[in-house]
């Protein structure tokens, strides 16, 4: 019998060991962490103001972090003049409760983009950058495998991609022939090399030579004062109907996505441009360094949220989840991985929680994309061919056969008849499969104390058909 192996997919906040200057502050004894927490409290604006120094300053005293928002400076953006609502001429706020700050009294750095335009981009991985849904199956058994999450869309270099990935660079290359090819790398996140330029980030993994790369196309632009307009709008973000208001519409279309997470008991919201938000747990807004907009702290006695910057890239942060989750999984699938008979699919089972399980099915010829079925199963699980797998329901403990190529499901006592329930729910029953072999299924039910056989063979079409004693057949 094989056994269901269920793993816990942990998603940290923060997943990055940072070790490149250029990928977060560096050299500022003032932060331990990397994290200004802005609007914290009302005393962060209730300190007398100095035109001396033209900042507001409050001592933290748990990291013994410098907390510091504009006072006589503006925005460096433009059109942020001292004249607009909510800012008076020497930056102090307003009625409002919102000052624009600069990204040096934010704690943010700004990493490089870098001109690698001499080096001629992969044609088919610039293709899907600008047209990601027409991805196709050609396109995974050539090596590029299409990763979607809430960071972003990425394109991740399988290890059988064979072509160049940029320039003259291929996945077994040294690093060090890779900076030959396009210079030193904008950050380096734990071993891997970003590359960011004015139109996509380049990712390259590996310890000594190229094992992987992942690519993003950079955000869309965005109004430059996005984040004043989520501030003033946060406490709509997460019931508020779109249609109604055209800046909370505008904050919509700005975010990748809006929702609530299983388990968390918040409500989030997250951009690649750079900003994530918490609500009901710990209200909150996030910015990161890749964001390009205007920046602003706000009065605690006004805004019951704060503000924190955290200088790493988000997008980086999201290539980088990507990646581990991609080489967490061949690694599974290594290890755990249940092969059908015939050897023409891998397949493994993930348990997050109570309400998401789901199946991989990975063609072992690289002819089509991983294929994620969600399904809830209880105990062990069979593959019976190379398209049909047995098991049995996480809920009701029911008996049944799933087609892994129509994702047809057959459950098994109602398909052959064998078992009248009578209008009583399954739950009510306890089942179990006690086994499979010479093609017969034998189905124990303890409230009866009784075996159930159940023979299967396969039609001319791969089709299962189903028989019971009582020479009764059930056919898919």
């Amino acid at each position: 019998m094989l056994k269901l192996k269920r793993f816990i997919v942990l998603v940290p906040a923060v997943l990055l060991l940072i070790l490149f200057t250029a990928c977060s502050g560096a050299g500022d004894d003032s932060k331990t962490d990397n994290r200004v927490l802005i609007g914290e409290n009302e005393d962060l604006l209730s300190k007398e103001y100095s035109d001396d120094t033209g900042l507001w300053e409050k001592e933290d005293d748990v990291n013994n972090e410098r907390k510091t928002t504009a006072g006589g400076n503006v925005s460096q953006n433009d059109h942020a003049d001292g004249n607009e609502k909510g800012l008076s001429k020497n930056g102090i706020p307003g009625d409002d409760g919102i000052i624009s700050i600069t990204r040096e009294e934010a704690g943010l750095s700004t990493i490089p983009e870098l001109d690698i335009s001499g080096s001629d981009l992969n044609f088919s991985i610039q293709s899907l950058l600008e047209r990601p849904y027409v991805y196709s199956d050609k396109d995974y058994k050539s090596g590029l495998v299409y990763d979607e999450n809430i960071y972003g869309e990425f394109i991740i270099t399988a290890e059988w991609f064979d072509d160049y990935i940029i320039g003259e660079i291929k996945t077994g290359d040294s690093l060090s022939e890779l900076t030959a090819e396009l210079g030193e790398p904008s950050c380096i996140i734990e071993n891997t090399l970003f590359y960011k330029t004015t139109d996509y980030y380049l990712g390259f993994y590996g310890n000594e030579r190229v094992e992987h790369a992942i690519i993003a196309k950079k955000p869309e632009p965005y109004p430059s004062d996005i984040l004043k307009t989520i501030i003033k709008n946060f406490s709509k973000l997460f019931y508020y109907d779109s249609e109604s208001d055209p800046e909370v519409s505008q904050i919509y279309d700005f975010l990748e996505w809006l929702g609530y997470v299983y388990g968390s008991g918040s409500m989030y919201g997250y951009s690649n441009s750079g900003i994530t938000m918490e609500a009901y747990i710990e209200d909150g807004i996030t910015v990161y360094n890749n964001f390009e907009g205007e920046l602003y702290d706000i009065r605690g006695d006004i805004y019951n949220f704060e503000i924190s910057y955290v200088d790493t890239d988000f997008m980086m942060d999201g290539m980088l989840s990507a990646l581990k989750d991609y080489i967490l999984t061949n690694s599974e699938f290594e290890e755990y991985g249940v092969a059908s008979p015939g050897g023409k699919y891998n397949s493994l089972y993930v348990w997050n929680n109570s309400q998401s399980q789901y199946f991989i099915i990975r063609a072992l010829d690289n002819s089509i994309p991983d294929q994620y079925i969600f399904l809830s199963l209880a105990g062990e699980y069979y593959w019976l061919n190379d398209r049909y797998i047995l098991y049995q329901d996480y809920y009701n403990l029911a008996p049944l056969i799933f087609d892994v190529e129509t994702y047809d499901e057959i459950n098994i006592l109602e398909k052959t008849g064998l078992f009248e329930f009578e209008g009583d729910y399954y739950g009510s029953y306890i089942f179990e499969i006690t086994g499979f072999q010479n093609g017969r299924i034998i189905i124990y039910c303890e409230d009866e104390d009784r075996f159930y056989p159940i023979d299967y063979s396969f039609g001319q079409n791969g089709e299962i058909l189903l028989t019971v004693d009582t020479g009764e057949t059930g056919n898919d």
